[in-house]
């Protein structure tokens, strides 16, 4: 896979760390000579090859090109399995019966 698109970064581009548990929208920060580093997290990437700088095969984790189409997927689909997360983990003693059967009926409704 061509990475010639890793030539052509600025700070403040988006791009996917991909991940055994997943893939991720991040920041560029700054870059290194030879790195690139993003924020939020303390990852560094190879400016050449977009490969995780010190990852063994157990963290093996690289840089993919942050096409709109892709961190808008992304996008949805984390935020959807955040909100699954918070409906699940959500205490429900105090909402009423009228507001569980609203939810039952949204929820039947797929």
């Amino acid at each position: 896979m061509s990475k010639e698109w890793l030539e052509e970064l600025k700070i403040g581009d988006k791009v996917i760390v991909s991940k055994r548990n997943g893939e991720y929208v991040r920041e560029i920060e700054r870059f290194t000579k030879t790195q690139i580093v993003l924020k939020r997290t303390s990852d560094r990437f190879n400016r050449t090859s977009g490969r995780l700088v010190g990852g063994d095969a157990w963290s093996m984790s690289s840089l993919c090109e942050g096409t709109e189409e892709k961190i808008q997927k992304i996008t949805i689909k984390r935020r959807r399995n955040n909100l699954v997360n918070y409906i699940l983990h959500r205490d429900y003693t105090e909402v009423s019966l009228e507001n569980l059967e609203k939810i039952e009926k949204i929820l039947d409704n797929k």
